[in-house]
């Protein structure tokens, strides 16, 4: 995901920026955690507590909003309480900071979700012909758009409606982290996502689901996540509500 903010098509272990892509932009591709490298340079010692998005926020997004609802939730089991769901939880936060969903009515679906790169919604409370009070955790898997509830989706779909990675000097709370993996048969799939919820100097607080924390520390986690993942590249992205992003107006 750079900030040509072209797409490159969409696929569950496809990510946008390849590891010989992102160890070039981060210089030696090392940070400061052992196994773990920046895609876009930097490292943890390059956080700047004093970054903010709260004066870029506008009618599609507030990014206190979004910081708030994150750290609240983080260690609450608030919507899907089944299995994996990281970006489930980033995509409910960014719905609660205002975000609207993207959905074009007509879009082709797998078991109910939409494959397609550009849409990213959630149907459980507003899907034609619907159960009535369903709680299924199934059903709920099933009306959700690819991009709502699996990294590699989130991240695709805003590559390709505007947003953009940013390098660690620039993290700001607000700002969504993905994890892909730096080596192996799966280099490059993008599998984790987090929200950013505080900044020290020398670490980034993120709140997540799929091993609930709220504003977890960065540099305390992340060499037990390398340990039981493998290397890993953290990528930093800064979000454009889709409203604001490639040819689009009105922000």
């Amino acid at each position: 995901m750079n900030k040509t903010r072209s797409g490159n098509g969409y696929s569950d272990s496809d990510a946008a920026v390849s590891v010989e892509d992102a160890e070039r932009d981060a210089g030696a591709g090392a940070g400061d955690i052992p196994g773990t490298s920046f895609s876009r340079g930097g490292n943890l010692g390059d956080v700047n507590p004093a970054n903010s998005n709260g004066q870029l926020s506008n009618k599609y997004i507030n990014f206190p909003s979004l910081v708030s609802w994150a750290t609240r939730y983080g260690t609450e089991e608030n919507d899907w309480t089944a299995g994996d769901n990281c970006t489930n939880f980033v995509s409910d936060a960014l719905l609660a900071a205002g975000v609207p969903m993207k959905w074009d009515g007509k879009s082709p679906f797998r078991n109910g979700a939409s494959d397609q790169v550009d849409q990213w919604w959630n149907g459980y409370y507003d899907t034609p012909n619907s159960p009535v009070n369903t709680i299924s955790e199934e059903y709920r898997a099933h009306t959700r758009s690819r991009s709502w509830t699996t990294a590699g989706g989130l991240y695709s779909f805003l590559e390709n409606t505007g947003s953009y990675e940013d390098p660690v000097s620039r993290a700001a709370p607000g700002d969504l982290m993905f994890w892909s993996y730096a080596n192996g048969a799966t280099a490059g799939q993008v599998h984790h996502a987090a929200v950013i919820t505080g900044l020290n100097d020398g670490d980034i607080r993120y709140s997540q689901h799929s091993g609930l924390q709220s504003n977890a520390s960065l540099k305390e986690r992340e060499p037990l996540f390398t340990s039981a993942n493998g290397s890993q590249i953290i990528h930093i992205i800064h979000v454009v509500p889709w409203p604001c992003g490639v040819g689009a107006q009105g922000c």
